[in-house]
């Protein structure tokens, strides 16, 4: 049975050498969604006017919490397009020794 890791490692590696051309590294192109570049929004509301929840208490929880979230899901696509970025040079390497291989076809034939 096959793993959905193993059809993952396949794809990639398969999309990887689709791109690939001779001498050239492959560039793996990342959407501006997961570039690593979100900016926190500021609250939308006056946290003053809630009934409740101290303003204090809301204004604590944007700025640390909110505001952490997003600066560690920036990190982590940042990360992410590295890793991305490493697995083209890797495919392309593989792909070149690939290339370097002799093939069936160029040996002698027993017959």
């Amino acid at each position: 049975m096959i793993t959905r890791r193993e059809i993952l490692k396949g794809t990639l590696f398969s999309a990887a050498a689709a791109m690939t051309t001779a001498g050239n590294q492959t560039q793996v192109p990342v959407p501006a969604a997961f570039a690593g570049r979100h900016q926190p929004r500021p609250l939308s509301f006056d946290p003053a006017k809630l009934n409740g929840l101290s303003e204090k208490l809301i204004r604590s929880h944007h700025e640390n919490n909110y505001t952490g979230a997003v600066k560690a899901l920036n990190v982590v696509e940042q990360h992410l397009a590295d890793c991305r970025q490493r697995q083209g040079q890797v495919a392309d390497r593989r792909l070149e020794e690939a290339r370097e291989l002799p093939s069936e076809d160029d040996g002698e034939r027993a017959g």
